[in-house]
């Protein structure tokens, strides 16, 4: 997870890594974080939109944009766009 990343979710970095990241998802999206992890491992790319949850409890409506690693396919890098 990078700087950006733990600033939108207002966690530290070092408490971060190793973290699920289905934890920061609203529990009513977790079936949507599922079917995005199914669309890319089906096709190698998808792009859905979520609600995540901060510790703090705000909420943060975002864009995933993943895709696969030419060196190492089925690992999955995932951009996040706050909208």
């Amino acid at each position: 997870m990078n700087v950006r990343a733990t600033e939108l979710l207002q966690i530290q970095r070092h408490r971060a890594l190793g973290f699920p990241f289905r934890s920061f998802v609203v529990d009513a999206e977790r079936g949507e974080l599922a079917a995005h992890l199914g669309r890319f491992r089906q096709h190698g790319a998808a792009v859905g939109e979520l609600t995540l949850r901060t510790f703090s409890g705000r909420e943060i409506p975002v864009r995933l944009e993943s895709v696969s690693d030419t060196a190492e396919p089925g690992l999955c890098w995932t951009a996040l766009f706050d909208i």
